[in-house]
């Protein structure tokens, strides 16, 4: 009897010890992805400030078409609560801040000036989306300086 009592007491701290293994993977690999998704976007928008030239008028400006991958909450990964791209006010400078799921805000920072195009505000939050394609475009701001506007899908400018 007392066998098969230690025998359920070993299984199960086992199988606890074997869950949250998979829990920290799962939380390793999100950040993995999210991470790999920031790089494209920066890389793109630093490819734009690089080799292109902002234009006036009605010529389009150059852009970047990325489709992007996140994750969403399941067994081998966990759900991403908050995703943002801020503009660090004077500074060619962009945070991004992402949740995951019961962890800390992580804060990564791009060295390539990012705006919303939408709503006339600077900050682009696309949290809760799995997959969506980001369009960047090379623009002046108010002061003339080259920086580089986010906008969500392929549809048209009004």
């Amino acid at each position: 009897m007392i066998r098969y009592v230690l025998a359920v007491l070993l299984t199960t701290a086992l199988l606890g010890i074997g869950l949250i293994a998979v829990q920290e993977v799962a939380v390793v690999r999100t950040e993995t992805q999210v991470e790999g998704a920031i790089t494209d976007i920066e890389r793109a928008a630093v490819s734009l400030l690089a080799y292109d030239d902002p234009v006036s008028g009605d010529i389009p400006p150059p852009r970047r078409v990325l489709d992007i991958e996140i994750p969403p909450g399941g067994f081998t990964t966990e759900d991403i609560e908050t995703l943002r791209f801020e503009p660090v006010t004077e500074s060619n400078w962009t945070a991004v801040r992402y949740k995951i799921d019961g962890r800390p805000t992580n804060t990564v920072f791009l060295d390539v000036p990012l705006v919303n195009a939408a709503d006339d505000t600077a900050t682009l939050d696309i949290s809760g989306s799995s997959s969506l394609t980001l369009v960047l475009e090379l623009v002046s701001d108010s002061g003339h300086k080259p920086v580089v506007q986010v906008r969500i899908g392929l549809q048209d400018e009004p």
